[in-house]
């Protein structure tokens, strides 16, 4: 049996706003200008389970609109800190 393990972490997500307290702040501090949208997570796992990633195993595959490149990723203060 060959098993394969992946991981899609999805980012901000404009669904409810209910990631952030300023939605146009993450969109602008973006790389890509935008927020997730779910066909952007739905295409990457997709992807995943087609033929073409069969050798793709081991590995968190973020769908953030580039949100990790962006030097304020840690720094945004708009994280919801109620979140339970």
């Amino acid at each position: 049996m060959n098993a394969r393990i992946v991981v899609v972490t999805g980012g901000a997500s404009g669904i409810g706003h209910a990631c952030c307290r300023s939605p146009g702040a993450m969109e602008n501090l973006s790389a890509l200008g935008r927020l997730v949208e779910p066909k952007d997570i739905a295409n990457a796992v997709a992807f995943l389970l087609s033929d073409e990633a069969a050798a793709i195993t081991g590995i968190n595959l973020p769908v953030d609109a580039g949100w990790l490149v962006t030097p304020d990723w840690k720094t945004y203060p708009g994280i919801r800190g109620d979140w339970p």
